[in-house]
């Protein structure tokens, strides 16, 4: 028996009746989680569906989610979660990288899905309409009504997920994880925020993704209770707060950007005791204004879909807001330089972890897996410095350095400046080929009213505030910038529109 399986067990023998999850104001108490995941285990094997097999689950925020990671566990098969609104291409390509067997979605995505010409031996199993030639879950779950018990066949070395992740290229790299390095994961979160059965948790991100499985399991594995959100809004997620009492929560950057400036006097959030910011890096004035206003412990962290969490940083340092925190516990964080040293303290280069918290390798990639460690260090890919005191202050992607009369421009340096003008209330900079520099700065600029800005008067603001070679020399106004499910700027897509012009 895996621990996860274990630990499922055990919450339902010690909690039965207490609430394990709660999605759109409807509850499943750990007894009941137990019961349906054993049943869908049951049927899950009487399907067909064996230990190690690829399963893509394209499944929204809800019960079934939960109960086919727990089946999954329980038989030892593989999940390959997706956004269901993929388009047919993106589908076609991550179903042929993760070597998918078995298809569980809504009937339109299983249509979508055979028109790309992507064939399997496996079963397609639709979600929501009866169709012909598919399995509707909801008629084989009621044939299949009678509780099964759960089979155990999955062990600790088992995989459990493929997560597709695009990094900044868009190309699709499937991350293996583990049944271990998950529990291991969610151990190590419970140990840092000091997560217990008393705890309301919240998850306001798609599923599909690690960061949301890790909450749930942080919730699940403490015996706390889990609130789902169907779907995220800034004024869903403060009344899910107030509604619940959520205590504990890691939301993405983005997120916690647009809830600070729509919660007011009137919104009662005092039961919240801890918060993380994960994803992207927040500007030190957003923390502080959480601090204030939120009146509970704020943690900011830094991680990657292949190591987790990596740093913590303790809001109660104001002198260290611009940083992302010191490394966690069994974790060590160092700065690799281009010449395959180890940087000094305060010396800029690519951020490596050693860490027990490590992914087991991107799927079918040797070659790949192998490239991205150094004497046993995962290469980020991310910039960074380390100062005196071990705290580590984030600068980018590499891939996102831009290159000038051969000056090296970390483009959040930019960022950093341009969101401080009254008028501007996003900015992203990147590099567009330029025939005398190679690279020229570009920048794209969300204003709040767009007539209230322009291109020269960016260009004043920046030349009083940067370098010269950090002065934009493209401005494009933008009504948005191009961000993924976890609300991170992709620099590239910029890149791509604007490289041209």
């Amino acid at each position: 028996m895996s621990k996860i399986s274990k630990t499922l067990y055990n919450c339902a023998l010690n909690f039965p009746e207490k609430v394990a999850v709660i999605i759109s104001g409807e509850k499943l108490s750990y007894r009941q989680l137990y019961n349906s995941a054993s049943q869908l285990s049951g049927l899950l094997r009487q399907l067909g569906i064996k230990r190690g097999d690829h399963v893509l689950v394209a499944i929204p925020n809800n019960f079934l989610f939960i109960k086919m990671i727990y089946a999954a566990a329980d038989i030892g098969i593989v999940l390959v979660p997706i956004n269901d609104t993929l388009p047919g291409s993106s589908l076609k390509v991550i179903l042929e990288e993760s070597e998918v067997k078995h298809i569980f979605a809504k009937a339109s995505l299983l249509n979508l899905i055979k028109e790309t010409g992507y064939a399997s031996e496996g079963c397609w199993v639709s979600l929501d309409h009866p169709e012909l030639e598919y399995i509707n879950l909801d008629k084989a779950l009621y044939d299949n009504s009678t509780v099964n018990d759960l089979c155990y066949a999955g062990t600790a070395e088992d995989n459990l997920f493929l997560i597709t992740t695009s990094g900044s290229t868009g190309t699709p790299k499937p991350i293996i994880l583990n049944q271990k390095t998950k529990f291991i994961r969610a151990s190590s979160a419970i140990k840092s925020y000091d997560v217990t059965e008393h705890d309301i948790c919240l998850i306001s991100t798609p599923l599909y993704h690690s960061l949301a499985q890790r909450i749930l399991f942080v919730s699940l594995f403490s015996g706390s209770t889990c609130v789902v959100m169907a779907r995220y809004s800034v004024s869903e997620w403060i009344r899910a707060v107030e509604k619940f009492k959520v205590s504990f929560t890691i939301a993405v950057s983005s997120q916690l950007d647009q809830i600070i400036k729509n919660i007011d006097e009137t919104n009662t959030l005092s039961s919240l005791r801890s918060i993380v910011s994960s994803s992207a890096l927040l500007l030190p004035e957003i923390k502080e204004k959480l601090i204030q206003k939120l009146n509970c412990d704020f943690h900011e962290c830094y991680g990657t879909s292949e190591i987790a969490i990596a740093t913590s940083l303790d809001g109660r340092l104001p002198e260290k807001m611009k940083s992302v925190g010191k490394s966690i516990d069994e974790v060590e964080v160092k700065i690799l330089k281009g010449d395959n040293r180890f940087a000094e303290f305060g010396e800029a280069g690519e951020i490596v972890c050693k860490t027990p918290l490590l992914f087991s390798g991107y799927y079918n990639n040797i070659d790949e897996t192998k490239n991205t460690m150094f004497n046993g260090y995962f290469r980020t890919g991310d910039l960074g410095r380390l100062d005196e005191d071990g705290y580590l202050y984030f600068l980018g992607r590499i891939k996102d350095i831009i290159i000038t009369g051969a000056i090296n421009v970390y483009p959040s340096d930019i960022d950093d400046v341009l969101v401080k003008h009254e008028f501007i209330k996003e900015a992203a900079a990147f590099g567009i080929e330029d025939e005398l520099l190679g690279e020229c700065v570009a920048v794209a600029v969300v204003p709040y009213c767009s007539k209230m800005i322009n291109s020269k008067l960016i260009w004043h603001f920046c030349a009083n505030q940067l370098a010269d070679f950090q002065i934009p020399r493209k401005v494009f106004i933008v009504d948005e910038l191009p961000r993924n499910a976890l609300g991170k700027i992709m620099r590239h897509k910029l890149v791509e529109k604007f490289g041209a012009k």
